[in-house]
């Protein structure tokens, strides 16, 4: 049997153990780059009902007006700790999806753009790795990053109503702020140094979130974002 004296010198050898594993985990931490900016690609989904969309043209869609107008943006953010930060988003929109009607002699058409969006947030941001896999080539780490703030939004609506040779067209722009919310998955990636100019690349970053804008005056405002983060 081991006496109290050999379990008291085993106590101790852990804690010294693991006090320098954090130590080192601390120094790690400190070289670490906690500063990032993205660039996005965001497909934007904005759903309105037919009443609202309407435009004061006589439009009648056939149901709920459902489309994904896409653009890009760019993020900017800074970790306070390995947990938890603050981000910056702002992105716009460049391509849209247009409905249609068409019932001789009437002809019509409506487009939901995404002018801007813009959101201030709080971040959380947890660390993970896959199961089974100790660590893929070029991986750091994976990581889950949630976050919630306020975000401006303004979305336009254009339409059409063509009877014969005579036509109609109207546009209005809808904008509103308040709560918005989002979570993502992401991977930083560690690239080898193959030249000195480009070493402050070598750590890179890749996401895939969900972002929810909100109500924006009867249109409901949300997007899917692909980034890739630069880390300084």
């Amino acid at each position: 049997m081991w006496g109290w004296k050999t379990w008291l010198a085993a106590g101790l050898v852990m804690a010294a153990a693991s006090s320098a594993n954090a130590d080192e985990g601390v120094a790690v931490f400190k070289e670490e780059k906690l500063s990032y900016f993205g660039l996005t690609t965001n497909v934007f989904a904005v759903d309105t009902d037919v009443a609202s969309a309407d435009l004061d043209l006589g439009l009648n869609p056939a149901s709920q007006v459902e489309q994904s107008p896409g653009g890009l943006g760019v993020r900017l953010g800074g970790m306070l700790d390995r947990t938890w930060g603050i981000e910056a988003r702002l992105a716009g929109g460049l391509w849209h999806e247009v409905d249609r009607q068409t019932r001789f002699p009437v002809r019509g058409k409506l487009q939901m753009d995404v002018d801007h969006v813009a959101g201030v947030y709080a971040t959380g941001k947890w660390r993970y790795q896959l199961p089974f896999i100790d660590r893929p080539p070029l991986v750091e780490h994976f990581f889950f990053q949630a976050r919630a703030g306020m975000a401006h939004a303004q979305v336009k609506a254009s339409g059409a109503l063509c009877t014969g040779l005579v036509c109609a067209e109207n546009s209005e722009r809808r904008d509103s702020g308040g709560f918005s919310w989002g979570a993502g998955f992401g991977v930083r990636l560690e690239i080898p140094n193959l030249m000195d100019r480009l070493r402050p690349l070598r750590h890179v970053g890749l996401t895939l979130d969900y972002t929810d804008y909100g109500d924006v005056a009867g249109v409901d405002l949300s997007a899917a974002e692909a980034s890739v983060l630069f880390f300084f």
